[in-house]
């Protein structure tokens, strides 16, 4: 059940950062210089790289959290059989 927890946390902690990415780099997009804003607040060479990354995040947060439900549902599963 640890891997489930572990699933869990990774899923919110995946979507709470791939969201920040994505959010920070279309601000970024928007400034005038968006490439000093890129390699000063993002890491990143540009604020493309950024959202790339961010969306990545974010799917991989939705493979987590299917993990857990699958988890959670054969816990269920195995409680009411035994």
């Amino acid at each position: 059940m640890i891997f489930a927890k572990l699933s869990r946390i990774a899923a919110y902690l995946c979507l709470i950062f791939g969201s920040s990415q994505v959010v920070l780099g279309l601000i970024g997009g928007s400034t005038a210089n968006y490439e000093a804003f890129a390699r000063r607040y993002l890491g990143t060479e540009t604020t493309g790289e950024a959202i790339d990354r961010g969306l990545l995040a974010i799917g991989l947060a939705i493979v987590f959290g299917a993990i857990w439900e699958i988890c959670s549902h054969l816990k269920q599963i195995n409680d009411k059989s035994t």
